[in-house]
């Protein structure tokens, strides 16, 4: 019951059988990415794909921002050439601890955004099929913010407002929109935000 993902003109999921086959139903032709087991393969209708899965590695750390653990932020890994390999990680630990397996060969990467800071990403990591590989406390930097007031046509505060920058639509999810530069933020009841 591996799960398996392919992206394209359209978006397909399946879980593996106990052979360890999938069956993603009739594609129109197209140029698509499957991921399985955290790696990625490029892949056309018709075509049979063989994967071998081999022992993952894993990484292992504790994201901060300034000297405190993020108790919320978002994970994800990158292949050595910098593509993205799979979708965010939502992580929620108080002590900002991650995990993430690595499946797919050769160096990889790992990128982390949280509330108030901007993106980490940290390129050319290796580990051998089976090992862990401790990037131990990484220190997240500060981002840049906005701030302000949400009035009424009265001038009075208008508390609970959304405010939003960029353009964080419905179909980008917490944290996933710190990594394409949407963000937002609640007015407190003085109606600022920051």
């Amino acid at each position: 019951g591996a799960p398996v993902h392919l992206m394209g003109r359209l978006s397909r999921d399946d879980l593996t059988d106990a052979d360890g086959r999938f069956n993603l139903g009739a594609l129109p032709s197209d140029d698509y990415r499957l991921w399985a087991q955290g790696a990625e393969w490029d892949a056309r209708p018709g075509e049979d794909l063989t994967i071998v899965a081999t022992s993952p590695r894993e990484v292992v750390g504790r994201a901060l921002f300034q000297g405190v653990p993020l108790a919320f932020f978002g994970v994800r890994l990158r292949s050595g050439g910098e593509k993205y390999l799979g979708a965010v990680h939502a992580v929620r630990d108080p002590d900002g601890r991650f995990c993430l397996s690595v499946h797919q060969p050769g160096t990889f990467g790992v990128e982390l955004a949280g509330p108030g800071t901007l993106r980490k990403k940290l390129s050319g990591l290796e580990a051998a099929p089976g090992e862990t590989l401790d990037l131990g406390d990484v220190e997240l930097p500060r981002g840049q913010y906005i701030s302000g007031r949400v009035h009424d046509a009265a001038g009075n505060p208008v508390a609970g407002a959304r405010v939003l920058l960029g353009n964080p639509g419905p179909d980008v999810d917490f944290p996933g929109r710190w990594f394409h530069g949407n963000y937002e933020a609640t007015t407190d009841s003085a109606g600022q935000y920051r």
